[in-house]
């Protein structure tokens, strides 16, 4: 974990060099440039900014989902002769697919907003 937290730290130190020096070398060759990257910055932070409380809420829900989906799990293993006896296989399953199912419409709303914070920002660069 140290060695792979020292190498991603080293890693964004480069990458952020090498941005801080390509904005800086287009500001000194097109002083006009300054209006564009601060644009840029402006609406990529409002962006990230909406993104960071819906992602939150999200991250909530989506935790909220599992929790039940994870209980469910460790019950149906402690409690699985006295389902067997009962032949209530089929009604556990079943419930555990409505865990499933709902859990995994969190997960996708998850990802959809981390695709559309995606999407915004590429069409963002893209156009200025």
């Amino acid at each position: 974990m140290d060695v792979q937290l020292s190498h991603q730290f080293t890693e964004f130190v480069t990458l952020l060099a090498r941005f801080v020096a390509v904005v800086v070398t287009a500001v000194i060759a097109n002083p006009y440039m300054i209006i564009v990257v601060t644009t840029l910055a402006v609406v990529l932070f409002i962006f990230r900014s909406y993104y960071m409380r819906t992602a939150r809420d999200v991250k909530r829900l989506e935790a909220i989902a599992r929790s039940p989906l994870y209980s469910h799990i460790s019950a149906t293993l402690r409690g699985l002769p006295t389902i067997r006896s009962y032949c209530m296989e089929s009604t556990a399953m079943d419930q555990f697919h409505t865990y499933c199912n709902q859990h995994s419409q969190a997960w996708y709303l998850y990802v959809v907003t981390t695709r559309w914070f995606q999407m915004r920002t590429d069409f963002t660069s893209v156009v200025l």
